[in-house]
């Protein structure tokens, strides 16, 4: 028995209807998959509106909102204190300023020379204060250094200390 054969003016057709299968296939396994992505971004969008709803409507969140809203009121009660002080503190200096041209204008050269001599005196008694000082504690410093090098003098120094202590326990 001989095996069908086909002819080979059938090919073309078989081939088509081959090429119309898979197609199909192809457009069916593509509309599933577009199907399926569909749903899942359906359910994801609705996932994450309903917890940014329960976000927004916990107490916590009311809570950060409140808070945030004291936190600017705050600072821009601050802001508006800190601009009100600025003015405050600019008109003080103008007038101190106008205060100080309207003295150095009626000052006479005479009452200059009197004030700078006033500050002549005191810097040199600020400078004579100063040197006293640094005398002063140059000289303690030396004899501290003399008295711990040398030792007959540290044996002196305990014999007084001693001397000291037993008038004082006689007494």
């Amino acid at each position: 028995m001989a095996l069908p054969t086909l002819s080979s003016r059938s090919w073309p057709a078989l081939q088509n209807i081959y090429m119309y299968t898979w197609n199909q296939r192809r457009c069916r396994n593509e509309d599933m998959r577009q199907s399926c992505l569909n749903t899942d971004r359906f359910f994801q969008t609705g996932r994450l509106k309903a917890e940014k709803m329960q976000k927004w409507t916990s107490d916590k969140y009311y809570r950060k909102s409140a808070d945030d809203q004291r936190e600017k009121m705050k600072k821009e009660a601050k802001e508006a204190n800190l601009k009100a002080r600025r003015i405050k503190l600019s008109t003080m200096l103008l007038h101190e300023n106008k205060q100080y041209e309207i003295e150095l204008k009626q000052q006479t050269p005479r009452k200059n020379y009197e004030l700078l001599d006033q500050m002549k005196e005191r810097v040199e008694t600020l400078h004579s204060a100063r040197e006293i000082k640094r005398k002063q504690l140059a000289d303690e410093k030396l004899l501290e250094h003399w008295q711990k090098n040398a030792p007959e003098i540290q044996q002196v120094d305990r014999k007084l200390f001693t001397e000291h202590v037993v008038s004082e326990w006689e007494h």
